[in-house]
């Protein structure tokens, strides 16, 4: 009788391609996270930039002031259409603000 069991290039065939998925998978991963990460540090500095620059808008205006007075200055329309500029230019659907006193 004959032993019914994988020989040695059976064995290093099925060796091998266990071997080269477990390295493809690892490889995946340490892409995807990679990818994750570095996708997400770009969207952070973006949103920082378009903050900034909305920012910017409203030390120009003093929009605090406004806010605080309760009054819409001179200068209101202005800063208006400069804060809708930054969103048109960023490409932002909305942009809001919140003002702490």
């Amino acid at each position: 009788m004959m032993k019914k069991g994988l020989g040695i290039r059976q064995k290093m065939a099925v060796i091998t391609t266990v071997s080269m998925v477990a390295l493809a998978f690892i490889i995946a991963s340490i892409g995807y996270v990679q990818f994750n990460r570095n996708v997400l540090k770009s969207y952070v500095r973006y949103a920082e930039m378009v903050v900034e620059s909305a920012g910017y808008v409203f030390d120009d205006y003093d929009i605090g002031d406004m806010i605080a007075a309760r009054t819409m200055g001179e200068d209101y329309e202005t800063a208006r259409l400069d804060l809708n500029r930054v969103k048109d230019a960023s490409d932002v659907k909305y942009l809001y603000s919140i003002y702490f006193e």
